[in-house]
């Protein structure tokens, strides 16, 4: 089974995709460049990067544009279900899982010998749990609703790669869900509505718009030290000592004896 851990200047790096609708694959990409991230690909329906845990953390934490991120977990030569189950029960599941954490296993894809998703899945279901069986004496439980470690295998002809999910819940639900609800005519969806403000170059208009109100303040904090009148920014003592004429004079400060 290949090793998706890649090496940069001696630091592990591991392999890790961000899924998206189809057509938020150019602005996902530029959207994870824009967080310092590497290796940045993109492919249909998602955008690989390569990285840190740390990397992976701050694209669930910060992307809008993101609907899951997974790590994969391995990548190998699968032609039936023996090859399936024997790559599986490789990977070191025990490092990756706690003891009695419960989980949930999607499968897509076909080859010629492994003609339905739903049993490609229960193989790798059964390998699993036979690893945590043998390494940890207890058997992850199933829970298809809330389980703590989504897990999915993605075949395409004589290849496969497992994968796992580290959002839980798509990442447009972290809004309350009063700001989610689909059913208002009038409500877009955070990440299509990430979409349209990426598209429009929101971020660089308010970036430049920012700038321009601090330069403006600037200036005319500037013109009034100049004329000695109030700064524009309003940031009068409250004795009145900085403005113009003022015979204010500021209390002397006592020391407690």
């Amino acid at each position: 089974m290949a090793n998706t851990s890649l090496t940069t200047h001696d630091t592990p790096l591991h392999e890790f995709y961000a899924s998206c609708p189809e057509g938020f694959e150019a602005a996902l990409a530029d959207e994870l460049r824009g967080m310092g991230l590497r290796q940045v690909r993109q492919l249909k329906g998602r955008v690989a990067f390569a990285g840190s845990p740390t990397d992976a953390e701050r694209a669930c934490l910060w992307s809008r544009l993101a609907s899951r991120i997974f790590v994969v977990l391995g990548r190998f030569a699968c032609t039936d279900a023996e090859d399936l189950y024997e790559a599986t029960r490789s990977i070191a599941w025990e490092r990756i899982l706690r003891a009695g954490a419960t989980i949930a296993v999607t499968a897509r894809g076909t080859n010629d010998e492994l003609r339905n998703s739903h049993f490609a899945a229960l193989r790798v279901k059964d390998a699993l749990c036979d690893r945590m069986l043998e390494v940890e004496g207890r058997r992850p439980n199933v829970d298809t609703d809330d389980p703590d470690a989504r897990i999915s295998l993605t075949l395409r002809g004589n290849r496969a790669s497992i994968q796992l999910d580290l959002s839980g819940d798509p990442l447009f639900k972290r809004l309350p869900r009063e700001a989610t609800r689909t059913h208002a005519a009038h409500v877009l969806r955070p990440d299509y509505a990430a979409l349209a403000c990426a598209q429009g170059n929101w971020q660089e208009i308010c970036s430049a718009a920012l700038t321009n109100t601090k330069d403006a303040m600037r200036d005319e904090d500037t013109a009034a030290s100049a004329d000695g009148s109030v700064p524009a920014n309003g940031s009068v003592p409250a004795d009145g000592s900085a403005l113009a004429g003022s015979t204010v004079e500021r209390p002397t400060p006592t020391l407690p004896v």
